[in-house]
């Protein structure tokens, strides 16, 4: 008989001496927290990183103000005691100097992810619910202001960790249909008023709805190239700080809606084509376009308002549409609660913000939002340098 191979015994372990295990490769932070799932990263965002951000932050606010504030020179008139202040040319660039450097500090500080407990169902519920809160707020107080939402949408996204699932698309945009109640709300005797309005608007909205079917592929590229959200961003910035006096002095004061012929509306909807580029900002882009077509800054606002109705709902319903389509989804009850109260909380948001705005803007005019794009822009990049955007799936909000 063949001998067989005996097997060698362990050998006996002293006493008191502890079993030698092999080190427990180190990975990367993960956790589900339900719906709003959290994506993976190297390091988190801590307390620390938001007292820093949220500092900085105040300053850029309190500089821009000092700077943009109280009674501002006449284009027309040589007033050398208000355009080099103290206040303009010394504290305020200060100011948003320190507060730039306070935000980097913030975003560069690295945290050591923590093993989290586990977390009980109302935990989780609380969590997603406050998640659905903070992505409405922004998405009201962004969408009709020239800042861009896609921007804000991608740093909010990030800093809470939220990663990409078919909800989660699908509730960014359809959060957009409170804003449109906004403006159909404030303006709602404009939107019954005469046929010829909506001509105007559907002539306005037919650009974007071709081209937006014809480039969707190469769209959708560049929302995944967070650069080009950043250089759009400054670029749009530096046009708001170039064009805002110059608008001032060749736009006509008392235009209306009315004034807006079909030609004028098509080039504004033209404009609108430029705001797929990611970063660029939809209301910013008619805002200029109507601008340029001699509008005052006033009423190029309101269009560009009222433009947002069609194509913002299109958009929601595209993107329902695939949902239901591609992903044979449906809404669970949590979800139906996420999205009507994602829906509520930017209706509200987006009405303070458009009569906040519409106040601003004839006192003050654009210059101020063209300073908050380039800060956005370079926080970005920032972020970006930092290696935040590792795998983080920004192509999707």
């Amino acid at each position: 008989m063949a001998k067989q191979k005996q097997r060698p015994q362990p050998r006996p372990q002293q006493p008191g001496a502890q079993r030698r295990t092999a080190p427990a490769p180190i990975r990367r932070a993960e956790k589900s927290d339900g719906i709003f799932t959290t994506g993976s990263r190297d390091f988190i965002f801590g307390q620390q990183n938001f007292i820093y951000m949220g500092i900085g932050l105040a300053l850029i606010l309190v500089g821009l103000a000092a700077m943009t504030g109280g009674a501002m020179p006449d284009p027309n008139k040589w007033e050398p005691e208000r355009i080099y202040s103290f206040r303009r040319v010394t504290l305020a660039p200060i100011l948003m100097v320190a507060g730039f450097i306070t935000v980097i500090l913030g975003i560069f500080k690295k945290t050591e992810p923590t093993a989290a407990p586990p977390c009980r169902t109302i935990v989780r519920q609380r969590h997603e619910f406050s998640t659905a809160v903070i992505l409405a707020i922004i998405e009201g107080l962004t969408e009709f202001l020239p800042v861009s939402s896609t921007g804000h949408m991608i740093i909010g996204s990030t800093v809470m960790g939220i990663a990409s699932n078919p909800f989660v698309k699908v509730f960014t945009v359809a959060i957009q249909f409170g804003a449109i109640l906004s403006v159909v709300v404030l303006y709602w005797r404009r939107f019954f008023q005469n046929f010829t309005f909506y001509v105007r608007l559907f002539v306005a909205f037919l650009p974007a709805a071709f081209f937006g079917l014809l480039l969707k592929k190469y769209i959708d590229a560049l929302l995944e190239n967070i650069i080009v959200v950043a250089v759009a961003l400054i670029a749009g910035g530096l046009v708001f700080l170039l064009l805002d006096d110059y608008f001032k002095k060749h736009s006509r004061r008392n235009t209306t809606v009315d004034d807006i012929t079909l030609p004028r509306a098509l080039r504004i909807g033209m404009f609108q084509v430029i705001s797929m580029i990611p970063g660029v900002s939809r209301s910013a882009a008619t805002i200029i376009g109507g601008l340029t077509q001699g509008l005052s800054p006033t009423t190029a606002a309101e269009f560009s308002f009222f433009l947002a109705v069609p194509t913002m709902f299109a958009a929601t319903c595209k993107s329902l549409w695939d949902y239901f389509k591609d992903e044979g989804g449906t809404f669970s009850q949590n979800e139906i609660m996420l999205l009507t109260v994602g829906n509520v909380v930017g209706f509200v948001v987006a009405l303070l913000a458009i009569k906040a705005f519409i106040s601003y803007l004839t006192k003050h005019g654009f210059k101020v939002f063209g300073y908050y794009r380039i800060a956005l822009g370079l926080i970005i990049l920032a972020l970006w340098m930092s290696g935040y955007f590792q795998g983080v799936d920004v192509g999707n909000f």
